[in-house]
């Protein structure tokens, strides 16, 4: 697993993101209560869960830059990447099949396929099949395109599958992993 480095003097609203795992734990909560004995906070790790992070220097190295003061915690499950097979896949097949069924089907219109490369219509087949992001930079809409590297395996393999439907319906086949054509 690699951890996004965040440079604090750029975001100072961030200190650092890594990873940890939720460990069960058969010691009690220890519970700080108030004068009135309600209870008032919950130390994290003493009790049931805890927390495990996994790159403990850089967390106590982002934790002594805050010391004083008030932060947020958020904590998400992780989600399962695609795969360096799924990837494989899309980069090693589909596109170049798909990529020689549309040069085919523009030469046959008499016309010039608009994709000089995979990577040209990987752009296009990213706006095509994925959604793009909306953000708004001073006052101004910006239309973020969007990314497979950050899709599940989950969503890389719908992403994959709609490639294919939509290049079945051109007429240009591509064939499920394990079979071999000649591009």
């Amino acid at each position: 697993m690699t951890e996004q480095l965040i440079d604090i003097d750029l975001r100072p609203d961030a200190a650092i993101e890594c990873y940890a795992r939720v460990e069960a734990d058969a010691l009690p909560p220890e519970v700080e209560r108030d004068a009135s004995g309600k209870p008032e906070r919950m130390r994290l790790g003493a009790g049931r869960p805890r927390l495990v992070i996994e790159s403990p220097a850089r967390w106590l190295a982002a934790l002594s830059r805050l010391v004083g003061q008030r932060v947020r915690l958020q904590l998400w499950r992780e989600k399962k990447r695609r795969t360096l097979a799924q990837n494989k896949l899309l980069w090693g097949t589909v596109y170049p099949v798909v990529l020689a069924g549309l040069r085919e089907i523009a030469l046959d219109a008499g016309e010039q396929c608009p994709f000089r490369d995979v990577d040209a219509l990987h752009e296009a087949l990213k706006y095509r099949h994925l959604s793009a992001s909306i953000v708004r930079v001073a006052g101004e809409e910006w239309e973020i395109p969007p990314s497979t590297t950050r899709l599940t395996t989950e969503q890389f393999s719908a992403y994959v599958e709609a490639i294919c439907r939509w290049a079945a319906a051109k007429g240009i086949y591509v064939p499920p992993p394990g079979e071999r054509i000649e591009v």
